[in-house]
């Protein structure tokens, strides 16, 4: 899902015509949508992730993980992609 948050709305209405804009995405696997940023990996209801306004939902397939396993995988995620490690412009949710 692709969102985009206060301040920046306005700008990402006119930059998306061109393919670019400051957009939040996360990835809804099983009823649940993951994100990373600056709190690490976090989870959210679909579509409805803290501060960001849900605008776009890009379909990337389907995964052949149960819910069990998508569940220790985001665990381990969870330990290696730690807070410390996110940047707004090199390592972020995109």
């Amino acid at each position: 899902h692709v969102g985009t948050s206060g301040g920046v709305q306005t700008l990402n209405s006119i930059l998306r015509h061109f393919g670019t804009g400051l957009f939040h995405c996360g990835v809804e696997v099983h009823s649940r949508e993951w994100s990373f940023g600056e709190n690490g990996v976090s989870e959210c209801p679909p579509k409805r992730c803290g501060i960001h306004t849900y605008c776009d939902t890009i379909y990337m397939g389907q995964t052949t993980l149960n819910a069990l396993e998508v569940e220790k995988l985001l665990l381990l995620l969870k330990q290696i992609w730690v807070n410390a490690g996110y940047d707004l412009l090199t390592r972020n949710c995109c």
